[in-house]
């Protein structure tokens, strides 16, 4: 998305620059055409606006394919199967119970590990509900 607004922004100032030097050169339009056009490579805000366009729209289809690849890649996770029945393990709870798991840590320096390693058992086994002591 950062890409998409510096994209707009630098097309704007283009599309402004451009209908300034129109607005500026007082010489036939087919000599302002051609003189714009050396400069700035386009001669009318329509290019310069067709430019950025195709700048986002590609962008818009790079951040697409990024996204389907991750949906794919998202449905190859691992899930923790049983040996023996090839199922997830069934995670029963005592009435009562609101936590599989609980996990706790060192205040000054564990909470990034345990919460990574929170993250994974419930990669692993998505049922799971674990508590993080914060």
């Amino acid at each position: 998305s950062q890409a998409v607004i510096v994209v707009l922004f630098l097309g704007a100032m283009y599309m402004r620059i451009i209908d300034d030097f129109n607005k500026k050169i007082s010489v036939p339009i087919e000599t302002r055409d051609e003189i714009i056009s050396s400069v700035l490579g386009m001669s009318s805000v329509k290019d310069a606006a067709d430019l950025m366009l195709s700048f986002v729209l590609l962008l818009m289809l790079i951040v697409w394919c990024i996204s389907i690849m991750e949906v794919m890649a998202g449905e190859k996770l691992q899930v923790l199967k049983l040996k023996a029945t090839g199922s997830p393990p069934d995670l029963s709870q005592l009435p009562g119970q609101r936590w599989h798991l609980f996990l706790s840590h060192i205040w000054a320096t564990g909470q990034d590990q345990v919460a990574v390693v929170k993250r994974s058992l419930q990669r692993l086994i998505p049922e799971m509900k674990v508590f993080l002591d914060v």
